[in-house]
């Protein structure tokens, strides 16, 4: 007799979307000087990660948030009224998220 397994890989329609907000240390360092240690943004901006990657043989560095939509559009948010420069990065993070989920 064969059995059929169902193997959950913990996503369904109730998880969440994750977005990976990418962006460059110099506009992060922007926003995040715009808040205080205490603040909710603040430490949603420290959960970042610092990627540091190497192309035509200069070092480049980023940060990479991974965050649900609803804190990548506090981020966003926060880019338009203190980076305006990081905006377009923030918002093609948001629209990937949509054509990837």
């Amino acid at each position: 007799m064969y059995y059929l397994h169902h193997w959950s890989l913990g996503i369904d329609s109730s998880t969440p979307v994750k977005i990976v907000v990418d962006i460059s240390t110099e506009h992060y360092d922007r926003i995040l000087n715009e808040f205080g240690e205490e603040s909710r943004m603040y430490a949603i901006l420290k959960n970042g990660l610092v990627l540091h990657y190497f192309e035509a043989g200069k070092e480049f560095r980023t940060v990479e948030i991974l965050c649900d939509k609803f804190h990548a559009r506090m981020i966003l948010a926060a880019a338009e009224m203190y980076c305006p420069e990081a905006v377009a990065e923030i918002e093609e993070a948001i629209r990937l998220s949509r054509t990837l989920h």
